[in-house]
């Protein structure tokens, strides 16, 4: 007696080749990205960004067929982003933070602490390039729902009000600017451990003065006193 697998027939469980086709397709696109986005870090690591940029760049336009959700595509725009506007491409960085903000969003929650930390970066950059208003309000929309979600305590709550308060320095907001780095010293100290680094930025930010850059291109800049704009 031939049984189905004897006259040739696959048995109904096997998949069938085409599909195995696309599976190894698939399974070798991922193990591509994998390996371009370990690439990507450990140049960026040893201070090699260029390179960096161009293998995170790879990983990205390999993922970018996948839905916005997709761990993947996650990963390599969290990667690409910043190295963007390390390399001098911040028009490209806000591309790809919008990518990476949609694709947490979904895939972790709008409070969640990588889509925060994602806004946050994309805020300070649209700052950078002169969109302050919106820079500043969306920073100061990330700090209240990293409050909301984690605590005003939180190290996520702290990080962001500084970076809060270097946004408003380098507008020439300089109450706002003390009154946000003096709290999230406060803070900072109290609530965390004393070698954190968060406690050397904070110190370095209260210390800085506002930016000899960001007055060519501000829509937020404050005249100085007794100058006549």
């Amino acid at each position: 007696m031939h049984t189905l697998q004897d006259r040739g027939t696959p048995p109904p469980t096997a998949t069938p080749p085409h599909r195995q086709s696309a599976e190894s397709a698939t399974a070798d696109r991922r193990r591509a990205v994998a390996d371009a986005l370990r690439r990507s870090a450990a140049l960026r690591a040893d201070g090699a960004l260029t390179d960096a940029y161009a293998w995170a760049q790879y990983a990205h336009q390999r993922c970018c067929h996948l839905p916005a959700d997709d761990p993947d595509r996650v990963r390599a725009a969290a990667l690409l982003a910043p190295l963007a506007a390390q390399t001098g491409q911040p028009h490209l960085a806000v591309t790809v933070y919008q990518d990476l903000i949609a694709g947490a969003t979904k895939a972790l929650g709008a409070d969640h602490a990588q889509t925060l930390r994602a806004r946050s970066a994309l805020a300070q950059l649209r700052h950078s390039l002169g969109d302050c208003a919106a820079g500043l309000r969306d920073l100061a929309d990330v700090h209240a729902a990293a409050r909301q979600r984690y605590g005003h305590h939180a190290r996520l709550s702290l990080h962001t009000l500084v970076n809060l308060g270097g946004l408003y320095r380098d507008c020439g907001h300089h109450h706002l600017a003390t009154r946000c780095l003096l709290t999230a010293s406060t803070g900072i100290g109290r609530y965390l451990p004393p070698d954190d680094p968060l406690a050397d930025m904070v110190a370095a930010a209260i210390s800085t003065p506002p930016s000899l850059n960001h007055p060519a291109v501000c829509t937020q800049q404050q005249p100085r006193t007794g100058v006549t704009p």
